[in-house]
């Protein structure tokens, strides 16, 4: 039978995708504030990348426990 890998699988890749957005947000928050002023001193930028960089951490995280989980079953 075939095995699936996880580099393939959908959620991987959009988890991927959402932590590499949320870390330039991230960055470009701690950087430079353009927005500050107009928001009550918050930094809409770098909460969004923290949002942003914690939902991709979850993407991530789902398919490599269904992968690890699925393995371990084989290898047992």
């Amino acid at each position: 039978m075939k095995q699936s890998s996880v580099w393939l699988d959908l959620r991987f890749l959009t988890g991927l995708l959402f932590a590499i957005y949320g870390i330039m947000l991230m960055v470009y928050g701690m950087l430079f504030h353009p927005q500050t002023k107009s928001l009550n001193g918050w930094n809409i930028d770098w909460w969004w990348g923290i949002a942003t960089f914690a939902f991709g951490v979850l993407f991530l995280a789902v398919p490599l426990w269904q992968w690890r989980s699925k393995r371990n079953r084989e290898s047992s």
